[in-house]
């Protein structure tokens, strides 16, 4: 697989997740802030979540770095979905743990480091 390959599977498998997560959160299970309205509910957290991602692609490319990149795109993939899930835990736990702050930069810092643990999500004889 070629040396950028396995980032931009990463990127396209965290992203697709995402979409695919708050598009059946806000559209199908109709879990939204109704101040802001739908659309504007859906797109806000895709955008923050896409400044998660970039946090988590810089930790997942630290981690690559050490580690023997995945020999298939949908090997390669398995990350970004692990990072996706990893993230939505860690901003609940963190919402738990804070109910009345405002923890988006301690969510940002978490995702560089679940991004960095995100490529554990490849067994390790495929990679």
């Amino acid at each position: 697989m070629p040396r950028f390959s396995h980032l931009v599977a990463w990127i396209l498998a965290a992203a697709l997740s995402a979409l695919a997560y708050w598009y059946v959160l806000v559209y199908i299970v109709d879990e939204f802030n109704p101040e802001y309205g739908r659309d504007t509910w859906f797109i806000l957290n895709l955008y923050l979540f896409a400044l998660s991602m970039v946090s988590g692609l810089v930790g997942y490319f630290i981690a690559a770095l050490f580690r023997a990149r995945p020999r298939t795109f949908a090997i390669a993939c398995l990350p970004g979905v692990a990072f996706t899930v990893g993230q939505l835990f860690l901003a609940l736990a963190l919402r738990q743990a804070f109910p009345d702050r405002d923890v988006f930069g301690q969510e940002l810092a978490g995702a560089l480091f679940v991004g960095a643990l995100s490529i554990f999500a490849v067994p390790s004889r495929a990679a």
